[in-house]
C-alpha cells in the first residue's frame, strides 16, 4: 500500500462537491473514504475489486485505487463523469468511471467482490431497481456497504434490512462524513441467506396485489415511470399551423428521450434529517 499516494489523493479531494443536488452537496471526505474502503477490505477475498454505485466526484474509487485496489465507479451526471476521469488521469490512478443510469440498468456486467453506495439521496423507486441489479450479480459480490436509512423516509433498504436474518449478516457500522453531514454505513457479508432475503423481498414487491409496503410502492412507482417513458415519443411532433396567443417565454413541450425522475419531494425528504423534516413541514403549514 502506497501511503504517499493515499495522502496525496486525500488532499486532492478535500472539499470536493459531488453530482447530487446539482453539485451543492459535498462529497465523502477523504478520511471517511479511506475509513470505508479499509474496513470493507478487511472482509472477503484477498484479490478484491470495488464498485461504487453513484460515485460522484470519485473520492472513494480514487482512494481504493491509491490502495492498489481495482476500482470502478458508476455515475449518472455526465459532467461529473468527465471531471472524475480527468482527476483520475491527473493523479495517475488505475480506476475507471462509467456513465450509466442506474434507473434503467438491468445488470452490472462488472465483476466486483465489494460494492458500496451512498444511497442517502436515492429515491425509493431507484432503490428497488438497485436491488434487482445487485441480485443479477450476486454470484460475485461478497461484501456490500450501504446506508440503511430511516422508516419515516420510505427507505426500501430499511424495510429489507430490519429483520433478524439481516442482522446476522451485519459485519459492522461505520460513521461517514459528507461535508458537514454525518451518516452511518452498514457493511454486510452477502452469503446465501442474505441474497435469499433480498430475492424474497423484491419478488414480493413485484407481485400483483394491494400496495402495502415501501417495497410495493417503490416497485409500482418504478414500473409506472418505465411505462410512461415507453409511451413518450422519441422525437418531438412536427408543429403545423401558426402559433396562437402571446409567447410566454417558457418551453411548451417536455424533453423527450430522458427518464422521468421521481417527485422532488421524495429526494428532499430523503436527504433531510428528522429535525430538518419537521422544520420543513412546519414552514409548509405556515405558508398554507
Amino acid at each position: 500500500m502506497n501511503s504517499e499516494a493515499i495522502i496525496y489523493t486525500a488532499g486532492y479531494f478535500r472539499n470536493t462537491k459531488g453530482a447530487s443536488w446539482e453539485g451543492t452537496q459535498l462529497s465523502t471526505t477523504p478520511r471517511s473514504a479511506y475509513h470505508l474502503v479499509s474496513h470493507m477490505m478487511m472482509y472477503g477475498p484477498m484479490n478484491a475489486s470495488l464498485l461504487d454505485l453513484g460515485s460522484g466526484s470519485g473520492c472513494i474509487i480514487a482512494t481504493a485505487a491509491a490502495m492498489s485496489i481495482m476500482a470502478t465507479g458508476v455515475e449518472l451526471d455526465e459532467n461529473t463523469v468527465k471531471l472524475c476521469r480527468q482527476t483520475l488521469e491527473r493523479l495517475r490512478l488505475n480506476a475507471k468511471v462509467l456513465h450509466v443510469d442506474l434507473y434503467h440498468m438491468e445488470s452490472l456486467n462488472i465483476s466486483a467482490t465489494h460494492v458500496c453506495m451512498m444511497n442517502v439521496g436515492f429515491a425509493p423507486s431507484l432503490q428497488i431497481n438497485v436491488l434487482r441489479v445487485l441480485l443479477n450479480s450476486k454470484d460475485t459480490i461478497r461484501v456490500l456497504a450501504l446506508m440503511k436509512g430511516y422508516k419515516n423516509r420510505e427507505s426500501v433498504f430499511w424495510e429489507l434490512l430490519s429483520t433478524e436474518y439481516m442482522d446476522g449478516c451485519l459485519l459492522e457500522k461505520l460513521n461517514i462524513t459528507c461535508g458537514t453531514e454525518k451518516h452511518t454505513m452498514c457493511i454486510y457479508f452477502t452469503d446465501e441467506v442474505f441474497w435469499n432475503q433480498v430475492e424474497a423481498y423484491v419478488t414480493d414487491a413485484m407481485e400483483e396485489g394491494p400496495i402495502e409496503t415501501f417495497g410495493d410502492k417503490a416497485y409500482s412507482k418504478w414500473k409506472e415511470l418505465q411505462t410512461t417513458e415507453e409511451k413518450m415519443p422519441m422525437t418531438p411532433p412536427e408543429q403545423t399551423g401558426k402559433p396562437t396567443g402571446k409567447p410566454t417565454g417558457k418551453p411548451t413541450g417536455k424533453p423527450t428521450g430522458k427518464r422521468k425522475r421521481s417527485p422532488p419531494r421524495q429526494h428532499l425528504l430523503t436527504n433531510m434529517t428528522p429535525e430538518q423534516q419537521r422544520e420543513w413541514e412546519r414552514n409548509k403549514r405556515l405558508k398554507a
